[in-house]
């Protein structure tokens, strides 16, 4: 994937950003291969497309597999063990230091670091323990489960098949399935359109008219990096955000060039969830319970908030959240990490 610099340079050579949007047309037809968990695996599209083949094609497609499978299905596997939790798209590196206000390492720390969570022993301990209702891949990794029991605690288990693998800060989840942004009242449940780490705060966004679930076209970053993408694109004096004031704050001898956020008095916007209950889980949903049993996170977890921008007004309209992993986390194979916390926070 391109990011907009490699666009930026396509565009500066006559014709190169037409060709390389016209070999995209192609990509679904030719490509073969596909990468799962830490393995190089032909695409089972490609065994579907020769089913009512003649025997004979048949029994070559199988010593092609055969072969693929021998040589090359572990080819990259030293180069993914370590990082097969990458996120499509990681977020944009915030330029400025470390201790800037609404940092969330603060002068000193390390919130790069990969940490572990503690769990049961197995898979098998863990439904002993506790009725599952929910067993779904992750948004941004397939190898490995997101389960969420009854009473509405979560865990993250990797296929143990797999070697151990160091998810990243941002990776996806799961989605709270259906709802709206709207003023949070005390008989909804929701999750609250909160900025903990002010223009740090993790965030993605899109232009207003975009495909918002097209991961291309969206820009994850802070909300620093993110916003000022929009204003340097479409230039604006001011910048606005749901249920948020949002002031410019220009470079001076004490401070460096940012955004600050005050939420609106008497608003308290969120995205409140659908009062109808879950039937199936998928990854697009399954957090729900989360919210719905009023269970609260591990602080290695939160929401980012995906946004779209209205360049006319110069806004940022939030639009749902996503649950995410806010630092990065290392897994082992088959033993599940609690990723929401035993009581409420105090």
């Amino acid at each position: 994937m391109l990011d907009e610099d490699d666009k930026t340079y396509l565009r500066s050579i006559p014709g190169a950003m037409e060709a390389w949007e016209g070999t995209r047309t192609w990509e679904s037809k030719l490509r073969v291969c596909g990468i799962s968990g830490t393995q190089v695996k032909i695409l089972p599209t490609i065994a579907a497309e020769y089913a009512h083949a003649p025997p004979s094609v048949k029994e070559l497609l199988q010593q092609i597999e055969k072969k693929h499978n021998e040589e090359y299905a572990d080819i990259l596997k030293s180069k993914l063990a370590e990082v097969s939790g990458n996120a499509p798209q990681p977020p944009q590196d915030d330029p400025r230091p470390s201790d800037t206000k609404g940092d969330d390492t603060g002068p000193g720390g390390d919130a790069t670091a990969a940490i572990e969570l503690t769990g049961p022993e197995s898979d098998s301990v863990l439904r002993q323990q506790q009725k599952i209702v929910g067993d779904v891949k992750l948004f941004d990794n397939r190898t490995i489960s997101f389960l969420v029991s009854e009473e509405g605690h979560a865990w993250l288990q990797l296929n143990p098949k797999e070697n151990a693998v160091v998810l990243k800060k941002s990776t996806k989840v799961a989605g709270l399935g259906g709802g709206k942004v709207q003023q949070l009242q005390a008989d909804m449940k929701g999750v609250p359109l909160e900025f903990p780490l002010q223009d740090k705060t993790l965030i993605e966004a899109c232009l207003t008219g975009q495909n918002e679930d097209s991961n291309e076209k969206v820009r994850k970053g802070s909300f620093y990096v993110v916003a000022k993408e929009f204003l340097k694109q479409f230039p604006s004096e001011t910048l606005n955000a749901t249920g948020h004031d949002v002031k410019i704050r220009q470079p001076s001898q004490t401070d460096t060039h940012g955004f600050d956020l005050c939420r609106k008095t008497s608003e308290n916007w969120a995205f409140v969830l659908k009062d109808k209950a879950v039937t199936s889980y998928s990854s697009g949903n399954a957090a729900k319970q989360i919210i719905d049993r009023g269970v609260q996170l591990r602080p290695a977890l939160g929401w980012l908030w995906r946004f779209q921008y209205e360049k006319v007004h110069s806004k940022l309209t939030a639009k749902k959240a996503f649950l995410v992993l806010l630092q990065d986390l290392k897994l082992t194979p088959g033993r599940p990490c609690k990723v929401t916390r035993d009581s409420p926070a105090t």
